[in-house]
């Protein structure tokens, strides 16, 4: 089993428990400690869900309630070129959440980072109208939303929007769209979550 990733985790777990190790049954883990309190949460590339490392997923469902999807569900994943939807490893991370029972965050819907630039620009590199950008990012929202409606319970929809300072980032979706980017995003999911 390869816990090399997990060093982190492992260490956070233990120092965490064993406070609570006189009046907590261990076999319930971190997630069943703190079921009252919160929710438990990580991270994980699907990678780390590999099938074969029933280990690994049993550590991972034993400590944790809450998963998130490391890169599965960013763009450039997920959407790599107009019309191209790589769906198989983020359908990994979901099923192997709804088979544990855990609460499902998507991530992310909008983002600067990991996104192919092809969202940005025409067929001859050109910086797209506002109204394309648009339109790329409902019909995106629509298709990763619209496939795992009902299944995942929270979305990261905008990431990293405002900068250190306390201003909008200036990033391709701000510059082209305006400000309001952020609104549109979150007006496009809900339209998408009541249909």
């Amino acid at each position: 089993m390869n816990f090399r990733n997990l060093t982190p985790l492992l260490l956070l777990c233990s120092a965490l428990l064993s406070p609570l190790a006189e009046g907590a049954e261990p076999s319930r883990g971190l997630h069943g400690v703190f079921a009252e309190k919160f929710k438990v949460g990580v991270a994980l590339e699907v990678d780390a869900l590999n099938l074969n490392d029933w280990q690994l997923q049993k550590f991972i469902s034993k400590h944790f309630n809450s998963l998130t999807a490391e890169n599965s569900q960013k763009w450039e994943e997920i959407h790599p070129e107009p019309n191209v939807y790589h769906f198989g490893p983020a359908d990994r991370y979901v099923a192997f959440g709804e088979k544990h029972g855990m609460f499902l965050v998507g991530h992310t819907l909008v983002w600067h980072h990991q996104i192919p630039s092809w969202v940005f620009e025409d067929e001859s590199g050109k910086t797209i109208s506002r109204e394309a950008l648009i339109g790329r990012m409902r019909d995106h929202i629509h298709a990763v939303v619209g496939r795992y409606k009902g299944r995942v319970q929270a979305w990261d929809v905008v990431n990293e929007a405002i900068d250190n300072d306390g201003s909008m980032r200036e990033t391709p979706w701000q510059k082209i769209i305006g400000d309001e980017y952020v609104k549109l995003a979150f007006q496009l999911l809900l339209g998408r979550m009541i249909r």
